[in-house]
């Protein structure tokens, strides 16, 4: 956690180590969502994580919806930069020396859906993020940690017709939310 050094005063750190405990798990699932390798995906998280303390005062008063956005922004304009700098790094090269026109094709077709489903994967983060804490919670029980409505009924302490009925009403919300977002299914 050197990037922790990179934020100024003592109040700044906090912030930082703040945001890391709360949106880490997330982070690196957007990440990994646009690496698709866990190496990459912890620099991702790293670099990020270095830019926010560099700009801990920004994060200073924010809604947590806010500090949601900017950090799902950071995290998925990190990746997709770092993404862009492995892909020049791999270039591959024929035997004669030039570089073969078709893997490169393929390789830039790749890259942007990639970014495609890297910016969709952000948008839905932040949807996710915008929902109350409880419909997060339900649905993070039910669709992150893959729970039956009767486990979650237990979990929660209430019965499964009630998991039934505020799951639904959490999708609904979700969906709103994604509306808002402006992502539309394929």
């Amino acid at each position: 956690m050197l990037w922790l050094l990179a934020a100024g005063c003592e109040e700044e750190q906090d912030i930082v180590l703040l945001i890391f405990k709360k949106y880490k798990s997330n982070m690196y699932r957007m990440a990994f969502g646009i690496l698709k390798n866990h190496s990459d995906a912890e620099d991702a998280v790293s670099e990020t994580m270095l830019k926010i303390a560099r700009h801990a005062s920004k994060f200073r008063g924010k809604t947590d919806d806010e500090t949601a956005a900017l950090v799902s922004t950071y995290t998925k304009n990190t990746a997709k930069s770092l993404y862009k700098k492995r892909m020049r790094e791999k270039e591959h090269v024929v035997s004669d020396g030039d570089i073969d026109p078709e893997r490169t094709a393929d390789e830039n077709a790749d890259i942007e859906m990639k970014i495609i489903r890297g910016e969709c994967e952000a948008h839905l983060f932040a949807a996710f993020m915008r929902l109350p804490e409880h419909y997060r919670h339900l649905l993070e029980l039910r669709e992150m940690h893959m729970l039956s409505y009767k486990e979650i009924a237990e979990v929660l302490n209430i019965s499964v017709d009630a998991v039934d009925a505020r799951l639904r009403r959490a999708r609904e919300r979700f969906a709103e939310e994604i509306k808002k977002e402006g992502v539309t299914p394929e």
